[in-house]
């Protein structure tokens, strides 16, 4: 492809900041955009000719790929013969009442009529709208607030906008539709469900909290956004994690593995014994997800009620001197029962730097590295330091108990930040460059692995891709290629440069 400086990546880009205006316009984010010219599958190629992964197919709404020449093939019949017809009231085209039909058969029986819109954003403004109308002509002309999460994500446009839970979005477009209430997502490392109560209850109790707060006789609709965690992903619930949370003196939880209040490991054992008896008697337990399933139980049953189990949970069987070593922070404490899975032979554990993103109303939490605003008090005060104390303790604790030559030690994030300071003395999210920290399990020490360029824009020199990395962690950790291919995971991918041995 022509690289000439008509067509380059970075011609196209300031004729971009020239002319468009795009959703959420952040300059100083574009100055460095990819301007994309093709796609194949779910490679999309920028103007330089370089190729990346379409990981957000299109904005969502290319989950078949580009290039189907089918779908083009379909929409230059389609408008060769009719272009447009109007659907208002008194008019249609056979293709609309085609697609409804065909609708109709893949859903559920009660859904059964289906209003067409251009995207997700007015999709949402089309529910608000129906939701109204709908009460009104039931006599309720009171009910039309709509109650939504905390980061739930609904569309740019006005109405849409007011319903998402992103507070960034807000500022700028004060005063926002009136009539919009939020409440706190169940998302599971985000929201602390009260002791003894399920995450899935919780989150019914927001809802049903809200409501009584607004008043029933208020409430038009709730709209929420389904949040999919990845768990074990294609491998299956046999793969899940465990969620394990820690608090900066040590005090550690596992939501999965609560009793109900009332619940003894007696009467536990007597239900284990019951379900023993109703799977016996059932076909479900010859189905693949019901096996998986009862094993993922099994395996959380044995941790709940085993003596060992219980002990590696338990930070304060640590000496004050270790636990100091780590220091007083959630990542620090949880970098010290990371140690302790590793001792009781855990195979995968990972370390989430806390809940929160910026520290912006003053709690005190070991908030995020997204560092939108302060940047430079965030890094000085609080990431910094904690990071230093916590890693480098978790690197000599695992070295000085043997441990470290079989334990791969990986600390990254999934993006870096902007080279550029922005008007909030912050840095925003920037795929382009960012670096992460491996030791222990076969790495080589001492070398660093590709270079940038000198203002840290883009990667110049040995780059290393997502696969790369998820490659050589599973090559680490025992999975060959062979392995890879019966997991139908990264088959294809490599192993980092002279990384490890």
């Amino acid at each position: 492809m022509s690289t000439s400086p008509r067509k380059s990546n970075a011609n196209l880009r300031d004729r971009d900041l020239a002319h468009f205006i795009h959703p959420l316009h952040n300059r100083a984010v574009h100055e460095n955009a990819h301007v994309w010219v093709r796609g194949n599958g779910g490679i999309l190629t920028n103007a330089d000719g370089r190729e990346f992964i379409d990981g957000l197919a299109g904005l969502w709404n290319v989950t078949a790929g580009h290039g189907r020449t089918e779908l083009a093939d379909a929409m230059h019949e389609q408008a060769s013969t009719l272009a447009y017809a109007s659907g208002y009231s008194g008019s249609s085209n056979q293709p609309a009442i085609e697609l409804a039909e065909q609708l109709a058969t893949l859903c559920y029986p009660s859904i059964n009529h289906f209003f067409f819109t251009s995207g997700g954003a007015e999709a949402t403004e089309s529910s608000i709208k129906m939701s109204r109308a709908y009460w009104k002509l039931k006599g309720h002309p009171l009910k039309t607030k709509v109650i939504s999460r905390i980061d739930g994500y609904h569309g740019v446009t006005m109405a849409a906008m007011s319903a998402t839970g992103l507070s960034i979005y807000w500022p700028l477009f004060e005063p926002r539709v009136p009539g919009f209430v939020h409440i706190p997502s169940p998302y599971p490392y985000r929201y602390q469900a009260p002791a003894g109560v399920s995450q899935g209850l919780a989150a019914a109790n927001e809802l049903e909290q809200a409501i009584q707060r607004e008043g029933a006789d208020t409430i038009a609709m709730f709209l929420a956004e389904p949040v999919q965690g990845a768990g074990g992903g294609r491998w299956g619930r046999a793969y899940d994690p465990v969620a394990v949370r820690c608090t900066d003196t040590g005090e550690v939880n596992i939501p999965s593995l609560r009793l109900l209040e009332g619940l003894r490991l007696e009467r536990l054992s007597d239900r284990r014994l019951l379900l023993g008896v109703l799977d016996r008697t059932t076909a479900l337990i010859n189905d693949a997800r019901s096996s998986a399933w009862s094993d993922s139980f099994a395996r959380a049953y044995r941790l709940l009620t085993s003596v060992e189990g219980r002990r590696v949970f338990d930070l304060s069987r640590e000496s004050d001197r270790t636990r100091g070593r780590y220091g007083s922070s959630v990542f620090g404490q949880g970098c010290l029962l990371a140690r302790r899975l590793v001792e009781a032979e855990v195979p995968f554990v990972q370390v989430n730097w806390s809940q929160y993103v910026e520290n912006i109303y003053g709690t005190r939490t070991d908030f995020g590295w997204d560092t939108h605003w302060l940047n430079f008090e965030h890094m000085a005060d609080r990431h910094g330091p904690i990071l230093d104390r916590a890693l480098s303790a978790l690197l000599d604790d695992l070295s000085e108990r043997g441990l470290l030559d079989d334990t791969l030690v990986v600390a990254m994030g999934e993006f870096g930040r902007t080279p550029k300071i922005s008007g909030n003395a912050g840095r925003d999210h920037w795929p382009a460059v960012y670096s992460s920290l491996w030791a222990g399990g076969g790495v080589i020490p001492g070398q660093v692995i590709g270079q940038s360029d000198e203002r840290a824009y883009a990667a110049v020199t040995d780059p290393v891709t997502p696969d790369m990395v998820v490659t050589t962690i599973l090559q680490q950790a025992g999975v060959d290629t062979e392995g890879r291919a019966r997991l139908r995971v990264f088959e294809e991918g490599r192993v980092i440069d002279g990384l490890v041995s």
